[in-house]
């Protein structure tokens, strides 16, 4: 994979109908589905759909946080990079 969509990413609050998904938005390329079915047909259910909609709506933030903590010539004070890696962990557990 050569890109991805940058930030931000946003999970949506549930909507009246659509209890069977959490929703993922990025404005500049719509909406993803995450399914979270019933868990005794084998889907992941409520509480990892929900998980799994926080962990790519915080992805292109942790790849960033990530990148800045391995980069030589960051000119970035260490506890600025932390800090930025410390909100990007708390977005994608839901804090």
């Amino acid at each position: 994979m050569s890109g991805h969509t940058p930030a931000p990413w946003t999970v949506m609050p549930e909507e009246d109908g659509c209890d069977d998904m959490t929703l993922v938005s990025c404005e500049r390329c719509g909406i993803a589905m995450v399914y979270r079915g019933p868990v005794e047909e084998g889907f992941v259910g409520v509480k990892a759909g929900k998980a799994n909609a926080r962990l790519i709506a915080a992805a292109p933030e942790l790849l960033e946080a990530l990148k800045r903590m391995i980069h030589p010539n960051n000119p970035e004070p260490w506890d600025v990079v932390e800090a930025n890696a410390r909100v990007a962990i708390a977005k994608a557990e839901g804090r």
